[in-house]
This record gives C-alpha cells, sequence and structure tokens, in this order.
C-alpha cells in the first residue's frame, strides 16, 4: 500500500486501518507492509493500547473498534456485507475521541466509509478523501464527496504531509453524536463477549495514544472492494476473488439447502467445493497482498 510506505517516521498518531480480505484465514498484509513502512506495523490485538508511529491492521472477520485507550475485535453484524467494515471502524472513532481523528478514505467500491466519514466531521475531526481522478477504483471516494462535506481531497502523494500538519495542530472542541449513532457503535461490539476478557487496567484515558493537543488517531481505509492503485494484473486478481466469493456464497446455501432436507451425501459434496473456492480466494489475496507490498517498496526506492 503506497500510502503506508510514504508515512512520515515520526507521525506521531496511532494509525488503523480497515481492508476488505478474505475472512478465512490470517492475514499476511502486516508483516508485508511492515517490510517497507517506517512506522511499526501489526495486526490489531483485542485489548491492546494503540501506541503513536505505530500502524494497527484490522484481522479477517474481525470488525476493529476503538474505545478510550484500547482496540476492540468483534464479531457483530456485517455492514456493508463486510467485517471488518470501514464505517465500525470510523464511527468508533468519532464516538471515542471526536476532534482528535482523522479519517482517510481510499481506492474502492461502493458505499462503507462514508458513513463513517460524516460522523467523523459532525464529531469535529477532519475527513480526508483520495481525489477519485486518481484512484483505481472510484466509487468510493465519489460516494463520499457526494454524500459529505469532505474537508480534504487529494492525492496520496500529499497526504504525508497533511497528515503531519494536521497531527500536529491543536484540534477543536468535540462535537456529541446522536444517541443512534452511539447506539449502532455499541450494536458493532455485541460479540465481543467470547474474545478473551480485557486485562484489568486497559481501559485507560486518550492520552496514552499522543500528546494531549494534538490529533492523535489516524483511520484509514486502505482498500475496498478492491485495490488502490493497481496494476492490470492486481484488477484481474481483484475481480478474480470477487467471482469466487460469489461463488463461495452460493456454495453455502447448497450446502445448507442439501443439509435441510437430509441429503448427506450432496452436503457434504458442496462442503468440499466450498473449501476448494476458499483455497483459490486466499491464494488470490496473497498475490494481491504481495503485489501491495512490491508496488509500495517499489515507490520507496523511487523516492529514494
Amino acid at each position: 500500500m503506497k500510502l503506508c510506505a510514504v508515512l512520515p517516521a515520526d507521525l506521531d498518531a496511532s494509525v488503523f486501518i480497515v481492508l476488505h480480505l478474505n475472512p478465512s484465514g490470517p492475514s499476511l498484509l502486516p508483516r508485508l507492509l511492515d517490510r517497507v513502512s517506517p512506522l511499526k506495523v501489526k495486526a490489531a490485538v483485542h485489548g491492546e493500547v494503540p501506541q503513536a508511529r505505530h500502524i494497527y491492521v484490522a484481522p479477517p472477520a474481525r470488525h476493529l473498534l476503538l474505545r478510550s485507550g484500547r482496540m476492540i475485535l468483534s464479531r457483530g453484524p456485517e455492514e456493508h456485507h463486510v467485517r471488518p467494515a470501514i464505517d465500525v471502524l470510523f464511527r468508533s472513532a468519532a464516538v471515542a475521541y471526536g476532534s482528535r481523528v482523522i479519517g482517510m478514505l481510499l481506492s474502492g467500491m461502493l458505499g462503507d466509509g462514508t458513513n463513517g466519514l460524516i460522523h467523523i466531521h459532525h464529531a469535529g475531526g477532519v475527513s480526508v478523501v483520495q481525489d477519485p481522478a486518481e484512484a483505481q477504483w472510484s466509487s468510493m471516494p465519489r460516494h463520499a464527496l457526494k454524500h459529505d462535506h469532505v474537508d480534504h481531497c487529494l492525492t496520496i502523494d500529499r497526504m504525508p504531509a497533511l497528515l503531519q500538519r494536521l497531527v500536529q495542530e491543536t484540534p477543536g472542541e468535540s462535537s456529541p453524536l446522536s444517541a443512534d449513532v452511539i447506539s449502532e457503535d455499541r450494536l458493532a461490539e455485541q460479540d465481543v463477549g467470547d474474545m478473551r476478557s480485557l486485562n484489568a487496567g486497559a481501559h485507560l484515558d486518550a492520552t496514552h495514544l499522543s500528546p494531549v493537543r494534538g490529533r492523535g488517531l489516524v483511520s484509514i481505509q486502505g482498500i475496498g472492494r478492491q485495490r488502490v492503485d493497481g496494476d492490470p494484473l492486481e484488477r484481474a486478481l481483484g475481480l478474480a476473488v470477487q467471482t469466487h466469493r460469489e461463488r463461495r456464497s452460493l456454495y453455502q446455501r447448497m450446502e445448507d439447502s442439501a443439509r435441510d432436507k437430509g441429503f448427506r451425501h450432496a452436503e457434504q459434496r458442496w462442503r468440499e467445493i466450498g473449501r476448494e473456492a476458499e483455497h483459490l480466494i486466499r491464494t488470490l489475496e496473497l498475490g494481491i497482498e504481495e503485489l501491495v507490498t512490491r508496488s509500495a517498496a517499489a515507490s520507496i526506492t523511487k523516492a529514494g
């Protein structure tokens, strides 16, 4: 991911990323991005206290939410048919940290992230959208620009300087969000009880994230339904992933139907076909992740 590769090494903020990837297995993306980013990159861990100059990536099949001084991972309801969802991260950041949040929406398809950006804006935070003219998949940033009063719309190469300036600024007063927004935020956390319990004392003040005077949280949507700035090969891989996901959904319905009717042999057959589809999806997405990292590494080499 190009943006992670060019973020300032001294960025005094915690950075959180949600990507729409395969939910069936662990993601190698944190490790791959850690190779090219000047900031420390790791998978978000339930109950962990975020640190400045770190990037936290939402794991597959878990929503990433922010609470005062800690991260929450949940199996809450899907939003926009995905988990993790960008809106969940943005909304939780707006509820917990108000004007200290910088929300960034990059390339992608469909509308995930727009409502979350609106919540960030209403809470007093800053909303940033990638220039649709640059985005490989422009529908997501265009959707945000159409439905929200976005504070900044710019290309990836201009974002690091903007982030550095915003993080160093003193944020204004936070504005309270509606009861409906807060209720939605709590709903997304509803299945957190089956995760490991929080350590005593994990509920810390937000000042543990960064100096009080600055904006200490940057929430980034890194990849939507497709890649941010990929070449034709990446686009082809993305479309293949989407196709196999749709097939996997069909296979699951067929398996469920066979089970309900007591057709055990057919149930087993559809289950095996579904597993093959999951394997193909995983293989394709690993290829996409590797291409993302190579692209980021190439941008660093070119910049150097």
